[in-house]
């Protein structure tokens, strides 16, 4: 079997500038648990609360939720993604109609991903590559799009952390764990 990546590029919804955006290649063959650990590297969120894959949003039929979480009814490390991924680019390409897809983290603050498939790569290498990104992952637990919002702009007091730049992206720390997670993941095709 051909090996194939898709190439995504997942924007952080709700932000003013800067946007908060990376593209990546992944290979087609992980589940949506490894995704989400992708999507955490990516950005440098900590792991640190649920998630879920959806159409829209939380309240959609089908959502590809966290295996820990109990409500889950479609748990995301027995789900692979590449079918999926595979029909949002097609129906791009042929209806040119983009259908929206939602990493969703942390429920409290909502962090809402929108992930668009930018191209399916055949006879590919496999691995896990960012490609390029922009502006700072907003701190963990600090409200939401809206507080944040707020904070940057001077319209709340509480501080953000010290040294912390909205614009920055750090693509050598993000690359870094990319690496690392990319070689637990291939370890636990090993097994």
């Amino acid at each position: 079997m051909s090996k194939i990546n898709a190439t995504v590029k997942i924007t952080l919804e709700g932000l003013e500038a800067p946007q908060v955006w990376r593209e990546l290649s992944i290979p087609l063959n992980i589940t949506f648990e490894q995704l989400h650990q992708i999507i955490q590297a990516a950005f440098g969120w900590e792991d640190s609360h649920l998630y879920a894959f959806c159409e829209r949003n939380l309240r959609d039929l089908i959502t590809i939720n966290c295996p820990i979480d109990e409500d889950a009814v479609v748990k995301a490390n027995e789900v692979v993604i590449s079918n999926l991924m595979i029909n949002l680019f097609n129906r791009k390409i042929y209806t040119k109609d983009s259908v929206p897809f939602k990493y969703i983290y942390d429920y409290g603050d909502s962090w809402t991903h929108q992930i668009d498939v930018l191209t399916i790569e055949y006879d590919s290498a496999e691995y896990i590559t960012l490609k390029n990104g922009n502006g700072a992952c907003p701190p963990e637990d600090i409200g939401g799009v809206p507080i944040y919002e707020a904070i940057k702009n001077g319209e709340i007091e509480i501080g953000l952390p010290p040294g912390f730049d909205p614009d920055y992206f750090d693509q050598s720390l993000a690359k870094a764990r990319l690496r690392e997670l990319e070689r637990i993941i291939i370890a636990s095709y090993r097994q």
